[in-house]
């Protein structure tokens, strides 16, 4: 598959990702003691996979609460800057609460640990962590989530929420996605 100035080779199918996140609520749900679940998303590569994840656990019968934290790590390149600038919206508070933190993808660990100390820092009854992939690398940050979709190699890849430079988010599947020389 190509796009003008792009080339992309397809790793995780739309199928695929949609039999995954069904059987990844079922696994959540049964881990969680109680109905009622706080999941905090980090945006913006997360919010097709938090989509289909609080559609799953509405189907599951589940009570949610939905925050989020927006989040950037790459700021337009295809390496994560390793320091994420957290931009916070104003929400209410977890203390007290069962929580899932939502993330697109773990790389480095920087987002996901500083996601999660913010959260951490309000006492929640259970904080758990979810991301949608996982790239096989070793960590700056030793963190491992609690739930994942995928792991992945170290490519960068778009698509289901995951952009290159605010392009290709709409893309229903995982792809990873390498620039094509226009030099003659």
């Amino acid at each position: 598959m190509t796009n003008d100035h792009f080339s992309m080779n397809i790793l995780i199918s739309e199928d695929n990702i949609r039999e995954r996140v069904k059987e990844l609520v079922e696994e959540i749900i049964s881990d969680f003691v109680y109905n009622e679940t706080t999941i905090v998303a980090a945006l913006k590569g997360s919010f097709v996979f938090l989509a289909d994840i609080i559609r799953e656990f509405h189907r599951k019968g589940s009570e949610l609460i939905v925050e989020f934290i927006d989040v950037s790590s790459y700021s337009g390149t295809t390496v994560s800057q390793g320091n994420p600038l957290i931009r916070e919206f104003k929400r209410p508070s977890v203390c007290g609460r069962n929580v899932l933190l939502v993330d697109d993808i773990l790389d480095t660990g920087h987002t996901l640990s500083k996601c999660k100390t913010i959260l951490e820092n309000e006492h929640p009854m259970v904080l758990k962590t979810c991301v949608f992939l996982v790239k096989d690398v070793k960590r700056l940050v030793d963190i491992t989530p609690d739930y994942f979709g995928f792991t992945i190699e170290d490519k960068f890849v778009v698509g289901y929420g995951l952009d290159y430079d605010g392009k290709f988010r709409e893309l229903p599947y995982i792809a990873e996605i390498e620039e094509i020389s226009t030099s003659i």
